[in-house]
């Protein structure tokens, strides 16, 4: 421990700042978890400059706060975002054949307890998801995000929840920054991410639910129903619902361009919840008061998309923004 104190001082001194200071017993299963902790997020930090995100139809309109920046992106976390154009998502939409469609459907129906939407919208959905899975593979996508709001609601949610489970990360309303942040908290964790709006505060509870159209992986439903149904608003077409499992979770947001590029970080415990709005609701209860965390949300500028995964990740968020100079901040 003293030659430890020795040598970080003169770290210290000569400016030598990259290093990280463990205590404890070789055996000591903590040390050996901070050390993975710690591996994870610099090979993350490696690997994001070989990653590929696609873009397909801008972002939704009136949400100016998912303006994404190109550049920064590319100059901080080594990302590169890729253009594609509505002509040629159509273009591969109609390409696709009776025949694909028809291979993958009974497929796709056995992985669901319940199906609502009518057999013409379920199969325009699979041919969406085929659509969606060949620009993936033509462009070495890790990830995209669709315009969805509201040309292609109930149109790619399938498509979307479908590619997630096959490791893909896939973001709604155009949200390049969400889509990013979800294959981070994808790789940090390890599991899958719920894409979700900040939804309603109960400050009985001190809960907050998120949710958003459904679009998410199956495996974070806390039951076996999981059913495709006509998304809301529009009542047509076919998204996947299901109400999300309890366990500790990070819920987690990317906002900025122009040198404000920004991660928010909140954790809390997922409840066990009804289907309170249609689609992947995910009620979490804080240890501090909901009322003051939306406070800090809209005075802070954290944003209205907040990406969710299960295990508290915070630290090695925190320690990704550090490595890639991106402010962290926190509403708890």
């Amino acid at each position: 421990l003293c030659g430890t104190q020795q040598i970080c001082t003169v770290f210290k001194d000569i400016g030598f700042t990259e290093f990280y200071y463990i205590y404890g017993s070789a055996g000591d299963s903590s040390c050996t978890t901070e050390i993975m902790d710690i591996l994870k997020v610099c090979a993350l930090v490696r690997k994001m400059k070989k990653t590929r995100f696609g873009t397909i139809g801008g972002r939704a309109p009136g949400m100016t706060e998912i303006a994404y920046d190109e550049l920064e992106i590319k100059k901080k976390l080594g990302a590169r975002i890729v253009e594609i154009t509505e002509s040629e998502f159509w273009e591969v939409y109609e390409g696709v054949n009776t025949r694909e469609v028809l291979e993958e459907e009974d497929r796709i129906k056995s992985l669901f307890s319940c199906i609502k939407s009518d057999m013409e919208s379920l199969r325009d959905g699979v041919r969406w998801y085929i659509t969606l899975k060949k620009l993936i593979l033509k462009y070495d996508l890790n990830g995209l995000t669709v315009g969805c709001y509201t040309r292609y609601m109930g149109k790619v949610c399938l498509g979307f929840s479908l590619l997630s489970q096959e490791g893909y990360v896939c973001g709604c309303e155009g949200d390049v920054n969400s889509t990013v942040m979800m294959y981070i908290l994808q790789q940090l964790s390890g599991g899958s991410v719920n894409n979700t709006d900040l939804l309603y505060p109960d400050e009985d509870a001190n809960t907050i639910l998120f949710s958003h159209c459904g679009s998410t992986d199956p495996a974070l439903s806390a039951t076996e129903e999981i059913c495709l149904v006509p998304v809301r608003l529009m009542d047509s077409g076919v998204c996947v619902t299901f109400t999300c499992k309890p366990g500790t979770v990070t819920l987690a947001d990317l906002v900025g361009h122009g040198g404000t590029l920004r991660m928010s970080v909140m954790t809390g415990e997922s409840v066990n919840c009804p289907m309170e709005f249609p689609g992947s609701p995910m009620k979490v209860r804080f240890s501090r008061p909901v009322l003051d965390i939306c406070r800090d949300v809209a005075e802070r500028g954290m944003g209205h998309h907040w990406m969710a995964t299960y295990k508290d990740i915070s630290r090695m968020l925190r320690e990704y923004c550090r490595m890639t100079d991106i402010d962290y901040q926190t509403a708890l």
